[in-house]
């Protein structure tokens, strides 16, 4: 009893992961599917795999019949079932392809403007309202992958937040795409903000953009400073904002709790290690 009811267990979890090559991510790759099932990882995919799985649980008679017919089973799937899927899914793949290439062409001439003149190209209201969606997305990316650019001065700062403050004005809400754009557009600035002046427009802009929009904060300030200036209790004050910058976000009501919880474990720190340096 116990064996079959093990089988059962068996051919129940096996058969639910049957068909999940059909569902890979193709990102118009070609042959998609059939490459998953070749390339080892879950070692369950097909519905031969559940067959086999199952049989070697059966003494005797599953060994017999199921693993042997399980085996036939897998390598049709791999070899004839696969293949046929992605040969319909060609078409499909063909224009992923076709959109991915044009996207591309698309991010690289945004990189070459900015990489050709930075502040011109920030401060050009009228270019990045056009087809902003997208534009904010390859900005997004180029800031990202733009390693060498370790210091963005404040009136880059300044025009990156004026952009993300017109794209905002008067919305209430936005997408979770755009929100990620967002949020990983003000945390390459947080992060390429190094001097005083542009860390000081960064909390000034953040505070603009709160005040022209009914967005809510938490959809455009990323986790990576949400969670910095929130841990401070737990003793990692690892946060760039100096006192008065903090001060600038907690007026305007944005992270209120947590910046008055940071300010008060600075203040606290400070007084211990003046009296220590009394002692």
């Amino acid at each position: 009893m116990k064996k079959i009811m093990t089988a059962i267990v068996f051919a129940a979890v096996c058969l639910s992961q049957q068909g999940c090559y059909m569902f890979v991510d193709r990102e118009g790759k070609y042959y998609a599917s059939t490459k998953d099932l070749w390339s080892g990882g879950k070692s369950f995919k097909t519905a031969g795999d559940a067959m086999m799985l199952t049989g070697a649980v059966i003494p005797v008679v599953g060994w017999v019949t199921l693993i042997p017919a399980g085996a036939v089973a897998t390598l049709a799937e791999r070899c004839v079932v696969a293949p046929a899927f992605d040969t319909v899914m060609l078409p499909i793949d063909f224009l992923d392809n076709a959109l991915s290439q044009i996207e591309e062409a698309n991010y690289q001439d945004v990189r070459r403007r900015l990489e050709s003149d930075l502040d011109a190209t920030l401060a050009d209201s009228e270019y990045w309202e056009s087809r902003a969606c997208d534009k904010l997305y390859y900005l997004n990316r180029w800031l990202s992958e733009k390693s060498d650019l370790k210091n963005l001065s404040d009136k880059q700062v300044s025009a990156i937040l004026s952009i993300l403050r017109s794209w905002l004005k008067g919305q209430s809400d936005i997408d979770w795409r755009t929100m990620y754009q967002f949020q990983g557009i003000v945390g390459s600035v947080y992060e390429k903000s190094c001097e005083r002046e542009s860390l000081d427009m960064l909390a000034k802009g953040l505070v603009e953009i709160k005040e022209a929009t009914k967005v809510p904060m938490f959809q455009v300030i990323p986790h990576k400073i949400e969670y910095s200036i929130s841990s401070a209790s737990e003793g990692k004050d690892n946060v760039k904002f100096s006192d008065e910058q903090l001060m600038v976000l907690r007026d305007a009501d944005i992270m209120r709790a947590e910046i008055d919880w940071l300010l008060k474990m600075r203040q606290e720190k400070r007084e211990k290690e003046a009296n220590g340096q009394r002692d």
